[in-house]
């Protein structure tokens, strides 16, 4: 077993961000309110526990990492011991997975408790950001497989003229702007999906310099999409994330009145109505006919608040897909396949059941 595999499991867990860093700053006013409050300290319990069960699991793979760099070290570990540890990795996704989902749940039910964010240093509340799950535009198209279709279809759909019709797809001539929504399970390849969109030549020749990504995530602040959208048209933008609504809104209107633009947001879960119509309206209104927004989203019902366009329902991947994923990440490029790890690949590989992010994971 590769100690770097180890070491990368680790530092996935301490950089955690949508636990570690929100729970650091409401823990403060938790402890005290748990004193009075019994179901604060409930909550404080499970959070307890669950912090010591994940360390447990990763206690654990560190220890077979330690015993097999001994047996290594006296020769005793061969070819077929390699294989040894494949149980334990399997099982250490599974129990990471399974943390992962308590830890999510209290994440959640911390909501109920309305706690008080604080920050010891400055006593204000931190702009918290999940640099984790942050995306760019940025995409090796050779790392990816089996979605030339998909990107096709929807690449198709932003170039076309407004109220020309793709298959399945419907438009509407009532409004200058069309939602493209790429709705997928977890680990299907959606911001992937866009990633290769967003760099298609066709689409850069079709858009200019008017291309916008902006990763939403969980956090749907409204004046921080405006900003991040005029980041994007313009680095040196004077406003800030703090300027009002008012003031992102003129300046929205400078940079997109008439101008046909694309705009991808990228993993978006927000499912309120009046939300989306107020963040999506002042494109409505400023944009130029052609302009194009592209949602990534695992929520069915983001897809429809939104009133998109066309939603574009990623499947899973095909085994020759898959396994063609795999073997692009468990061996050099160029080197001679060895059969035996070849059968062994293509074991693993229906295990991940069409879906590309088990594959990368577990091909790496």
């Amino acid at each position: 077993m590769r100690s770097g595999f180890f070491e990368e499991w680790r530092k996935r867990w301490r950089s955690f961000k949508p636990f570690s860093l929100i729970f650091n700053y409401v823990l403060q006013d938790a402890d005290k309110r748990q004193v009075g409050d019994e179901r604060v300290k409930l909550w404080l319990q499970k959070l307890k526990e669950a912090a010591y069960d994940a360390e447990d699991i990763l206690a654990e793979f560190a220890f077979d990492g330690l015993r097999r760099q001994v047996l290594a070290k006296t020769k005793v570990l061969n070819f077929f011991s390699c294989f040894a540890s494949l149980p334990l990795k399997f099982k250490t996704a599974h129990s990471i997975q399974k943390i992962t989902k308590r830890l999510k749940d209290i994440d959640e039910e911390k909501v109920s408790f309305r706690f008080i964010p604080f920050n010891t240093a400055e006593n204000v509340v931190p702009n918290v950001v999940d640099a984790a799950r942050e995306t760019t535009s940025l995409v090796n198209e050779s790392d990816v497989f089996g979605r030339e279709t998909d990107k096709v279809k929807i690449v198709d759909m932003l170039i076309s003229d407004p109220g020309s019709s793709s298959a399945g797809a419907t438009t509407t001539t009532t409004t200058t702007l069309s939602i493209v929504t790429i709705l997928g399970l977890g680990g299907l390849g959606k911001t992937t999906l866009a990633q290769l969109v967003f760099n298609d030549l066709r689409v850069k020749e079709h858009f200019g310099s008017m291309m916008i990504w902006v990763c939403v995530s969980e956090d749907f602040a409204i004046t921080t999409i405006w900003f991040k959208i005029l980041k994007e048209i313009d680095s040196s933008s004077a406003q800030s994330e703090s300027s009002s609504k008012q003031e992102l809104q003129k300046k929205l209107e400078k940079e997109l009145r008439g101008k046909k633009f694309l705009v991808v947001l990228d993993d978006c879960w927000h499912k309120d109505l009046h939300k989306w119509e107020e963040l999506i309206l002042p494109l409505k209104v400023y944009g130029a006919a052609g302009s194009k927004v592209v949602v990534t989203t695992r929520e069915e019902i983001v897809a429809s608040t939104i009133g998109s366009s066309y939603t574009h329902d990623l499947q899973l991947l095909s085994n020759d897909q898959c396994l063609r994923l795999f073997e692009s990440k468990a061996f050099v490029e160029g080197e001679t396949k060895n059969s035996n790890l070849v059968k062994i690949g293509e074991e693993i590989v229906k295990n991940c059941r069409g879906v590309p992010l088990a594959v990368k994971v577990l091909g790496g």
